[in-house]
């Protein structure tokens, strides 16, 4: 993923600018492109620098551009996943230390606020004890 300003990732025509940009890569196994637009997602004012999020770029995303380069990674699940989403209560709150994250559940984005909610309820009732 990669955070930029390079506005070749978005469609010529500026008012073909969406939120969601994507492209497809030539050839016998075209994989998809796409670039947010997060001046649009977020509201952010006339005027204000253009930010860009580009998933699987399918060429280098100019250097003179580039905020910052991340890479994450979905969830895994498997036996042992499995078997740490069954210790949840036993691993939080240990050292005062709460994890959240969609991988407690089934790795929607939705698991993901449901497993912070499950934080804040063990934060609070931590406190009151």
């Amino acid at each position: 993923m990669v955070l930029h300003s390079d506005p070749r990732w978005l469609p010529e025509r500026q008012r073909a600018w969406a939120s969601w940009n994507y492209r497809l890569s030539d050839g016998d196994r075209a994989r998809a492109c796409v670039t947010y637009n997060m001046n649009i997602l977020q509201g952010l004012p006339a005027g204000a620098p253009l930010f860009c999020v580009t998933l699987n770029p399918d060429a280098p995303v100019d250097d003179r551009y580039v905020w910052q380069r991340f890479v994450y990674e979905h969830p895994l699940f498997n036996p042992q996943s499995w078997s740490a989403q069954l210790r949840r209560e036993e691993i939080n709150g240990q050292q005062r230390s709460w994890y959240c994250g969609a991988y407690w559940y089934n790795g929607f984005h939705e698991d993901g606020v449901r497993s912070a909610l499950d934080v804040v309820q063990g934060i609070a009732a931590a406190e009151d004890n």
